[in-house]
Parts: structure tokens; sequence; C-alpha cells
């Protein structure tokens, strides 16, 4: 390759990464999240809810009907280790399917049960 060649690569790929930086930096401010948020939706859902599923969980002063406090206690303990393993690399996650479908189908099944 002749130099001119690289240096039009160069400043090709250069203005890209500036212009996709920028974007992401602008989607943030105005949005709060980027496009590249986008590409792991999954996990980002699991990071923005675990924490709130946590305090809810240290909160939590009302259990649904036909709950026992244990019951109540056990399955708010599912679903947020659900959360955690989505939380962790793509490979632990196939490693702990049967537990995030579990407490998957959990927050699924009480989710209006998520109030205080």
């Amino acid at each position: 390759m002749n130099d001119k060649r690289i240096e039009r690569i160069f400043k090709q790929t250069f203005s890209q990464k500036i212009g996709t930086t920028l974007r992401s930096i602008w989607q943030s401010i105005t949005r709060g999240w980027t496009d590249v948020d986008l590409r792991d939706l999954d996990i980002l859902i699991a990071r923005d809810m675990l924490p709130k599923l946590r305090r809810f969980q240290e909160l939590n002063d009302c259990i649904p009907g036909g709950l026992t406090e244990e019951e109540w206690k056990a399955i708010l303990e599912q679903i947020c280790r659900a959360f955690e393993f989505i939380c962790q690399e793509k490979e632990k996650i196939v490693e702990h399917k049967k537990d995030i479908d579990k407490g998957l189908e959990l927050f699924v099944k009480h989710y209006f049960d998520l109030w205080r």
C-alpha cells in the first residue's frame, strides 16, 4: 500500500470513531442511553433492575395474597438471582440457564406484586 492510501484509510477510520463517540455522548446526554447499549439490551435491563429489586427486597413489607412471608422472600431471591446471572458473562448465563428461566418466570408471574 502506498502512503497516501494508508493516510486516507486512517483519516476515514479516525473520523468514523470520533463521529461514533460524539454521537454516543450526545445520545447519552439527551436520552440517557445510547444505540450501543441496544447491542446487549438484556444485560442493560438486568443491570438497571437488579439494584432496584435488591432494595425492594430489603424494604418490602407487603406480601401478596396466598403466599407466606418465607415463600415471598424465596421468590424475590430467585428473581434477583436470575438478574444477577444475566449481568454476568455470556458463558455463565448458559451455565445458569435453568435458574434464569425460573427467576424470569417468577418475575413475570409476580410483576404486579412488586409494590410496597
